[in-house]
């Protein structure tokens, strides 16, 4: 413990001593997080928080070396209780399933399939939630870290987020391409937007 009390890392020509500096800034941003219905945020995304609040003046792979050296040691201690083991998400270890929009067939056996549910009283039709809508909508987000708040945020809203990881693929983009097709072909009149969340 004393080992990482000393630890310090230059920050722009500034030495930072991550528990004194970073740790109550950390919890600020868990805090921040909660409120905006994430529970458990990653590493990669409060690191860029931090950046942006100008906590850690350096963006650089040793800067976030240092946040995750420091935050392992302290939710190993288990010293904290507002940082603990569970307080990260880890998306690096997940794959990240597409939320697409159903196919033409498949969203007229679904129509049916309600109707018929709807006649007989057996389950109560919901519609979709851009049903008839002016707009279609797709998050796009260039940092897969930050794929768990957008899908916090956007629970239950039927939104396509997309994460490229830095850079699309070619299967991805014409997994867009074809999205946005079937778009055109069921609603000519709705525009297509995409909400692009990237660095500058």
């Amino acid at each position: 413990m004393m080992m990482m009390m000393m630890m310090m890392t230059k920050n722009n020509n500034k030495q930072i001593q991550w528990r004194r500096d970073v740790l109550p800034q950390v919890k600020v941003v868990l805090e921040q997080f909660k409120k905006n219905g994430v529970d458990r945020p990653t590493l990669r995304a409060v690191y860029y928080k931090l950046y942006s609040m100008g906590v850690i003046s350096e963006n650089s792979i040793k800067m976030y070396r240092g946040l995750i050296t420091m935050l392992k040691v302290v939710r190993m201690e288990g010293s904290d209780p507002q940082v603990q083991p569970y307080s990260f998400s880890d998306e690096s270890r997940n794959s990240v399933e597409m939320k697409e929009i159903e196919s033409l067939e498949d969203w007229l056996d679904r129509m049916i399939r309600w109707a018929e549910m709807a006649i007989t009283g057996e389950d109560e039709y919901v519609l979709h939630k851009w049903y008839n809508q002016p707009y279609y909508v797709e998050a796009w987000i260039e940092k897969q870290a930050m794929y768990s708040t957008f899908e916090s945020i956007l629970k239950n809203r039927q939104v396509v987020i997309q994460a490229s990881k830095g850079f699309n693929s070619l299967s991805t983009l014409f997994d867009a391409y074809t999205r946005r097709k079937d778009i055109q072909e069921l609603y000519p009149d709705r525009k297509i937007v995409i909400l692009y969340f990237g660095g500058s």
